[in-house]
């Protein structure tokens, strides 16, 4: 029976809907926003919102790594307290 080591040997790697939420953060266009294609801001607007309620399920300091590794450095980070 095969056995998943990856998760014994590296236990810091994303997997299943971790690596989903890395990757789609990875891919994300952070600037739909600018398009002149009312279809471009549709669809990321959509994703957008997926991306930041997906966000908000996982804890606070994971949402901040995860949006201080992936995000643009211009954006500001939504899940950094303010002070």
């Amino acid at each position: 029976m095969p056995t998943n080591s990856t998760s014994s040997s590296c236990p810091n790697l994303p997997t299943g809907d971790d690596l989903n939420l890395v990757l789609r953060m990875k891919h994300h266009d952070w600037f739909y926003m600018m398009s002149d294609d009312p279809t471009v801001f549709r669809g990321g607007e959509r994703a957008s919102d997926r991306l930041m309620r997906d966000l908000r399920k996982i804890s606070q300091d994971e949402a901040l790594a995860l949006w201080e590794a992936h995000a643009p450095k211009t954006l500001p980070n939504p899940f950094k307290e303010a002070g």
